[in-house]
């Protein structure tokens, strides 16, 4: 499907902010229009004309557009041979196994299209071993040889129509030229709860992580811990914090559905949500409880029927999903951190998600690795400037990956590298991979 007319707009905003901008299509991929196409399936074509595009364009970012119907999507392969109970991968709605199954279909990983370089400078075609299956790795290691380093900034417009293409697009536009010096942006919005309720193994890991760092855990909310550290980074924003801790009488707002969409038609710069997910909804539970889920109960929990029911207008959020599977658009179309985006009259204008399941480590170790990790680096990046959304996204996969300790507990403590390659691989931006967080200042 052609887009190239409604998004000539955005082309045109773009050059006017000095971002040198170029519409390619599929058919032009693939029919060389720009570079001879190589590959040996479209979803490898498209990854050599990115490297081409960076070697004689010096691009920096791409925007994808489209759903896995519209626009090819790479699969990684994940093999689980492990028995540990404390696994992201058994929980997986698809589970490889027997090894090399031939019905293996993978998780789809954006991250793909941006390792265009392995660390010796060339091509990187995640299909080392030239099997057929990309990105292969197993609990003890990788198959497949991946980088992981983004080499350019991806964000993807899952739109399906004509109409959503310029739904987005014009939200795009209003944003970057109209909410820079907002009051409204200086508000940071932030859910969450007991993501790991007390339990003896919440125990057992801080302190084999303690015992691995040398650092000092103890019994956290996760979720809440999480969001208290951003509201001390981003101590510039008024902090709004939605907590399931409000049951016991902290001195919080209640964590409900009605009281999260008034937080956001507020108006909100960022906003973060830790919690449990599905492709449709998020919720959490309240603390010392597993049995309970807040908003609602789960699946139910704040789901996209609430999204839709948002009236903040222009006053658009970048929203970061410490969630499974928020991003999901293998198993639906449109999953729920993406509905917020192609909502028309509010919703957000971009958001960080996962494509499949993700994890957190329990107790205040919660932000060492996994997704605690990288929804941690998106806040910390941004508090140190970098304000363009797809340099947050690639600041969150390279951060993790120049520190030892987030890789070296799944591999060392959980005897599971594949956590690490799930974290990042399933890591996600929603949105114009250029936008200035923000808005322009002229």
């Amino acid at each position: 499907m052609d887009f190239s007319n409604e998004l000539q707009p955005l082309v045109t905003h773009k050059e006017q902010h000095d971002i040198v901008t170029r519409i390619v299509t599929l058919d032009d991929i693939y029919g060389g229009i720009y570079f001879s196409a190589q590959g040996r399936d479209d979803a490898e074509k498209i990854k050599y004309f990115i490297k081409n595009a960076k070697e004689q364009w010096n691009i920096s970012y791409v925007m994808l557009v489209g759903g896995k119907e519209e626009l090819p999507v790479r699969y990684a392969v994940y093999y689980d041979n492990s028995s540990r109970e404390y696994s992201t991968v058994p929980l997986l709605h698809q589970l490889f196994s027997p090894l090399y199954s031939v019905e293996s279909t993978g998780v789809i990983t954006d991250l793909y299209y941006a390792d265009i370089y392995d660390k010796n400078g060339s091509f990187c075609s995640w299909d080392s071993n030239q099997n057929g299956f990309f990105g292969e790795v197993t609990p003890s290691g990788a198959i497949d040889d991946v980088d992981l380093y983004p080499d350019v900034g991806i964000g993807r417009l899952l739109c399906h129509s004509s109409e959503e293409v310029t739904v987005v697009v014009n939200k795009i536009i209003n944003y970057e030229n109209t909410a820079y010096g907002s009051e409204w942006f200086h508000n940071l919005v932030l859910c969450g709860g007991d993501t790991h309720p007390y339990t003896w193994q919440e125990i057992l890991i801080g302190l084999a992580v303690q015992n691995l760092t040398g650092l000092s855990y103890h019994i956290a909310f996760e979720g809440e811990y999480m969001s208290e550290l951003v509201a001390i980074l981003l101590n510039n924003f008024t902090a709004k914090k939605y907590y399931a801790s409000s049951l016991f009488g902290i001195k919080t707002n209640r964590l409900t559905a009605k009281n999260m969409n008034l937080a956001i038609n507020d108006g909100a710069g960022l906003v973060m949500f830790n919690f449990h997910g599905a492709p449709t909804s998020i919720a959490t539970h309240p603390p010392f409880n597993n049995k309970r889920w807040m908003p609602m109960s789960f699946p139910s929990g704040y789901n996209i029927s609430n999204v839709q029911k948002l009236t903040n207008g222009d006053k658009l959020p970048v929203i970061v999903f410490s969630a499974c599977s928020c991003g999901d658009f293998d198993t639906i179309p449109n999953p729920i951190a993406w509905e917020f985006v192609n909502k028309k009259n509010g919703g957000a204008i971009a958001s960080f998600a996962l494509t499949t399941m993700g994890d957190i480590l329990p107790s205040t170790a919660c932000t060492e690795t996994m997704t605690g990790h990288t929804t941690m680096s998106i806040f910390e990046a941004y508090r140190e400037g970098i304000h363009s959304i797809g340099d947050l996204w690639a600041q969150s996969i390279i951060r993790y990956l120049n520190d030892d300790w987030a890789w070296k507990i799944n591999e060392n403590l959980l005897k599971n590298v594949l956590l690490n390659y799930l974290a990042l691989e399933e890591w996600i931006l929603f949105g114009d991979p250029t936008l200035e967080i923000g808005g322009y200042s002229s």
